[in-house]
């Protein structure tokens, strides 16, 4: 079982990955995948402004699963 606090990361990090090329998402582990999935968030609404850069997005304290995919992906 995670944080509230920590699930809430996981469910913005879903909602990046909604915004990426599908090339990217392949690349990322199925089983990790299902660990986002399991333990994201039921009831936090993101409201991440995708017009921006991920770098540049203002997101929960959780910033680090993001950049983990993103250093995995580059």
């Amino acid at each position: 079982m995670v944080s509230e606090e920590f699930s809430q990361g996981i469910a913005e990090t879903l909602d990046i990955l909604n915004y990426m090329d599908k090339i990217y998402i392949e690349k990322i582990p199925k089983k990790f995948k299902d660990f986002l999935e399991k333990n994201k968030s039921k009831s936090y609404v993101s409201h991440l402004n995708h017009s921006k850069k991920v770098n540049e997005i203002k997101r929960k304290d959780e910033r680090y699963i993001i950049n983990t995919i993103y250093d995995v992906l580059v």
